[in-house]
């Protein structure tokens, strides 16, 4: 609430140095102080030009911001991130920071970036956001929510277990795995692993926010044979292995690129593999069907 009063930024920004507080955090210093940190810091920045000027020009700060990127998970690594990105939106702090470290540790920075779907602004012209918000694609958050509460799970699975090959590691596969984040702690794949302890469930998402959450979220749900992974968007190029059963539920509205998807999901299916498409309504499963045989695939069953 005081984050929203100006009087409280006036008072921030000039007598408390809180900048120099993250200066002096330490590898053992909580998660939650740092959480704390940022957001108070991100807040008052937003509505308070000269504070965030002074931060903008602080480029100590703004190392420290990268450090603690790279040495922070989950929650406090988000935070970092939103905090280092406002500030490098801004075109003297993205080219203080750039001139003040390597080309070599510059282009790392924006390497490991991107393989977060963090894109890249203006870096080769040298305009003024260095680095752009992290992708993050919300359109399937309702639907997906509400198929999942309807959803037998456990059905789902004895389903789809009648579709492994036997003698062969059972691997499926689900796509936009973490759809935003009205689904809490409900993700269907963890769910998935629950139920088909000995299969390898690979989480799909096409932002490096959405996998990494998974990813926390699977670990907090102690699903070892859930595996994250972050693929080049609407596709599933990246993937280690070749899956036996595909899994798109509750996102085809969201979908620019059909005809990609299943290219995609062809070269990373297992001979004699499925696609089980799952959608709450009639028309969306229709042209979902319309499209898998327009890509090639038959239909082999529509159970009820």
């Amino acid at each position: 609430v005081l984050c929203n009063v100006p009087e409280f930024h006036q008072l921030l920004s000039t007598r408390y140095p809180l900048g120099d507080l993250l200066k002096i955090a330490q590898i053992n210093t909580p998660d939650m102080a740092i959480v704390a940190l940022c957001r108070i810091l991100l807040c008052v920045s937003r509505n308070d030009e000269d504070f965030r000027d002074k931060l903008c020009d602080d480029v100590e700060l703004l190392k420290i911001l990268v450090q603690l990127w790279y040495g922070r998970q989950a929650t406090a690594k988000v935070y970092v991130l939103q905090l280092l990105q406002h500030l490098l939106s801004e075109e003297k702090a993205s080219k203080l920071l750039t001139e003040s470290a390597s080309e070599g540790q510059i282009m790392g920075l924006i390497q490991d970036l991107a393989k977060h779907k963090v894109m890249m602004e203006a870096y080769e012209t040298g305009g003024a956001s260095l680095f752009s918000p992290p992708f993050e694609n919300d359109m399937p958050v309702i639907e997906k929510s509400r198929l999942l509460d309807h959803l037998d799970i456990s059905k789902l699975c004895t389903y789809l277990s009648t579709l492994s090959m036997p003698g062969e590691d059972n691997v499926v596969v689900e796509l936009c795995s973490a759809s935003g984040t009205m689904l809490g702690n409900r993700l269907l794949c963890t769910q998935l692993a629950h139920f088909m302890p000995t299969s390898f469930v690979y989480a799909v998402d096409w932002a490096w926010s959405l996998a990494d959450r998974v990813e926390n979220l699977a670990s907090q749900a102690n699903a070892r044979n859930v595996y994250s992974k972050l693929c080049d968007y609407e596709t599933v190029d990246q993937l280690p292995v070749s899956g036996n059963v595909y899994i798109i539920a509750g996102i085809w509205e969201s979908l620019e690129d059909p005809p990609q998807l299943f290219e995609s999901i062809k070269s990373k299916l297992c001979a004699g593999g499925k696609i089980v498409l799952i959608e709450r309504l009639l028309d969306c499963l229709e042209d979902a069907i319309h499209w898998a045989q327009k890509s090639g695939f038959e239909v082999f069953a529509e159970p009820k």
